[in-house]
């Protein structure tokens, strides 16, 4: 279905209520709406979609009114987080160092709540963090925990165990086939 969207690039600035009756009448139905190319024929749409979903964090439910302005810096991290792009590959030391700058071991541990003796022993690598460490340590620096790399490859082994647990004969054809290719190997 070839459809024509140029009445959606003559617009201009117009309601959101007029912009969603037009896409509706070019896209009949919720199950035909193409969205890539209506976004894609309609930056302005696609500027207010992504802006109002970066800014609905600061948004007061039952307020009414225009939400608060997102300085470049915050709207960029939350975009980056929409779009699964803020994380790190760094080994979790270095990448804890990385977002403590220069700050003091006294001064992180009373950003995040942690022991300062923890604090210390992390940024060292004298000690792994735990799934409780991450969380805390990528909350206080506006991330999500799968920031960090080790934090994903816990999140990835956990979900591998409760799916070997449930399903012990998956385990067992798992174990075989691997224990094969052990041999074939040799």
């Amino acid at each position: 279905m070839t459809l024509d969207l140029t009445p959606f690039e003559k617009l201009g600035k117009v309601s959101w209520e007029i912009r969603s009756q037009k896409i509706r009448a070019a896209f009949s139905t919720v199950e035909n709406l193409d969205w890539d190319r209506a976004l894609e024929k309609d930056m302005d749409l696609f500027g207010r979609v992504i802006r109002d979903v970066l800014k609905l964090e600061q948004a007061s439910p039952g307020r009414p009114g225009p939400r608060p302005s997102l300085d470049t810096a915050e709207a960029t991290r939350r975009l980056n987080q929409l779009l699964g792009k803020d994380y790190t590959i760094l080994p979790f030391k270095e990448a804890f160092r990385v977002l403590a700058r220069d700050r003091s071991t006294r001064h992180l541990a009373s950003l995040t709540g942690l022991n300062r003796n923890t604090v210390q022993r992390l940024l060292k690598g004298d000690m792994e963090p735990d799934g409780f460490e991450m969380s805390v340590i990528a909350e206080t620096f506006g991330k999500h925990p799968s920031y960090f790399a080790e934090w994903r490859n816990l999140y990835i082994t956990n979900a591998i165990m409760e799916r070997l647990e449930w399903s012990p004969d998956t385990a067992v054809d798992i174990f075989r086939e691997m224990d094969q290719q052990h041999k074939r190997g040799k």
